[in-house]
């Protein structure tokens, strides 16, 4: 019948995306700093699959200066400058690849978009 198709269908979604990737037609990372441990501070998510010509946008939700700067080597290179908390950074990732990304202030946090 319809309906248990429709069930069939709604219990296959989930596993339709790798868990650790979050795949959106625009995609949204906040600056998060969860705790006072600022080996918690980090990009939630940290990795994120979009498609190209998707606009990417970080937003600093936590109380220090934070920063998007691509890793070197990347064919696609984009800065945020400095973010203060509650500001935001867009880029547009116009080629597939596979882009890194840092804080410049705190480098141990860490970011990757992957485009396809």
């Amino acid at each position: 019948s319809m309906r248990s198709v429709l069930a069939t269908a709604m219990l296959l979604l989930p596993f339709a995306l790798p868990a650790h990737a979050v795949t959106a037609a625009s995609g949204a990372v906040a600056i998060v700093e969860p705790s006072a441990d600022k080996g918690t501070w980090g990009y939630a998510p940290s990795s994120i699959t979009v498609s190209a010509g998707t606009t990417v946008a970080w937003i600093n939700r936590g109380t220090q200066v934070h920063s998007v700067f691509s890793s070197q080597g990347s064919s696609d290179t984009f800065n945020s400058s400095n973010l203060s908390p509650g500001q935001s950074y867009q880029h547009l990732f116009s080629r597939p690849g596979t882009y890194s990304y840092f804080c410049a202030q705190h480098p141990w946090m860490k970011g990757t978009v992957t485009v396809h």
